[in-house]
Protein backbone atom coordinates (compact mmCIF):
# COMPACT_ATOMS: atom_id res chain seq x y z
CA UNK A 1 0.00 0.00 0.00
CA UNK A 2 2.66 2.47 0.89
CA UNK A 3 4.19 1.78 -2.68
CA UNK A 4 0.96 2.54 -3.95
CA UNK A 5 1.38 6.19 -2.35
CA UNK A 6 5.10 6.44 -3.03
CA UNK A 7 5.49 5.67 -6.00
CA UNK A 8 1.85 5.48 -7.63
CA UNK A 9 0.44 9.03 -7.19
CA UNK A 10 -2.28 7.84 -4.99
CA UNK A 11 -3.56 9.95 -2.24
CA UNK A 12 -3.60 8.79 0.96
CA UNK A 13 -7.38 8.66 1.14
CA UNK A 14 -7.28 6.26 -2.26
CA UNK A 15 -4.98 3.96 -0.60
CA UNK A 16 -6.85 4.02 2.45
CA UNK A 17 -10.14 3.26 0.32
CA UNK A 18 -8.33 0.29 -0.76
CA UNK A 19 -6.91 -1.21 2.11
CA UNK A 20 -10.38 -1.16 3.30
CA UNK A 21 -11.37 -3.08 0.10
CA UNK A 22 -8.63 -5.87 0.80
CA UNK A 23 -8.92 -6.40 4.23
CA UNK A 24 -12.82 -6.81 3.28
CA UNK A 25 -11.89 -9.33 0.57
CA UNK A 26 -9.64 -11.30 2.55
CA UNK A 27 -12.33 -11.68 5.57
CA UNK A 28 -14.94 -12.52 3.45
CA UNK A 29 -13.72 -13.94 0.05
CA UNK A 30 -14.17 -12.46 -3.17
CA UNK A 31 -15.95 -14.91 -4.38
CA UNK A 32 -18.45 -14.56 -1.40
CA UNK A 33 -19.19 -10.42 -2.21
CA UNK A 34 -20.01 -11.19 -5.95
CA UNK A 35 -23.23 -13.32 -4.62
CA UNK A 36 -25.72 -11.26 -5.16
CA UNK A 37 -26.91 -9.58 -1.60
CA UNK A 38 -23.99 -11.39 0.18
CA UNK A 39 -23.10 -8.22 1.89
CA UNK A 40 -26.92 -8.03 3.23
CA UNK A 41 -26.51 -11.48 5.10
CA UNK A 42 -23.18 -10.54 7.12
CA UNK A 43 -24.09 -10.13 11.02
CA UNK A 44 -20.74 -9.61 12.33
CA UNK A 45 -17.36 -7.95 10.85
CA UNK A 46 -14.63 -8.22 13.19
CA UNK A 47 -11.35 -6.14 12.59
CA UNK A 48 -9.07 -5.91 15.63
CA UNK A 49 -5.38 -4.50 15.46
CA UNK A 50 -5.33 -4.04 11.57
CA UNK A 51 -4.32 -0.67 10.85
CA UNK A 52 -7.30 0.41 9.50
CA UNK A 53 -8.03 3.97 9.00
CA UNK A 54 -10.83 4.15 6.93
CA UNK A 55 -13.91 1.92 7.11
CA UNK A 56 -16.79 2.01 4.51
CA UNK A 57 -19.68 -0.54 5.87
CA UNK A 58 -22.48 1.01 3.99
CA UNK A 59 -23.53 -2.04 2.03
CA UNK A 60 -23.38 -3.95 5.01
CA UNK A 61 -26.70 -3.12 6.76
CA UNK A 62 -27.80 -6.23 8.35
CA UNK A 63 -24.64 -6.15 10.63
CA UNK A 64 -25.62 -6.89 14.45
CA UNK A 65 -21.68 -6.38 15.42
CA UNK A 66 -18.90 -4.07 14.25
CA UNK A 67 -15.64 -4.53 16.32
CA UNK A 68 -12.81 -1.94 15.08
CA UNK A 69 -10.79 -1.91 17.76
CA UNK A 70 -6.66 -1.00 17.91
CA UNK A 71 -7.11 0.61 14.55
CA UNK A 72 -5.31 4.31 13.25
CA UNK A 73 -9.62 5.01 12.61
CA UNK A 74 -10.44 8.78 11.56
CA UNK A 75 -12.95 7.98 9.15
CA UNK A 76 -16.09 5.15 9.33
CA UNK A 77 -18.52 5.74 6.91
CA UNK A 78 -22.33 4.00 6.83
CA UNK A 79 -22.59 3.87 10.07
CA UNK A 80 -26.08 5.73 10.01
CA UNK A 81 -27.08 2.61 7.74
CA UNK A 82 -26.78 0.27 10.26
CA UNK A 83 -30.50 -0.42 11.77
CA UNK A 84 -29.90 -3.72 13.52
CA UNK A 85 -26.45 -2.53 14.76
CA UNK A 86 -26.23 -4.22 18.58
CA UNK A 87 -22.39 -4.05 19.45
CA UNK A 88 -19.98 -1.51 18.28
CA UNK A 89 -16.36 -1.48 19.29
CA UNK A 90 -14.16 1.42 18.13
CA UNK A 91 -11.88 1.38 21.64
CA UNK A 92 -8.42 2.12 21.04
CA UNK A 93 -8.30 4.41 17.82
CA UNK A 94 -6.68 7.78 19.25
CA UNK A 95 -7.19 9.48 15.71
CA UNK A 96 -11.59 8.48 15.99
CA UNK A 97 -13.85 11.77 16.70
CA UNK A 98 -16.47 9.59 18.07
CA UNK A 99 -19.00 12.74 17.73
CA UNK A 100 -18.47 12.74 14.34
CA UNK A 101 -19.23 9.20 13.71
CA UNK A 102 -22.25 8.54 15.86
Amino acid sequence: LEAWKNFGGMSTSEVEKINWHLTIISYLGHYHLQLPGFPLRVAKLSFPSKGLSYVDVSAFKSLMVLELPKNNLTTIRGLDRLNFLQLLDLSGNPNLDARSVL
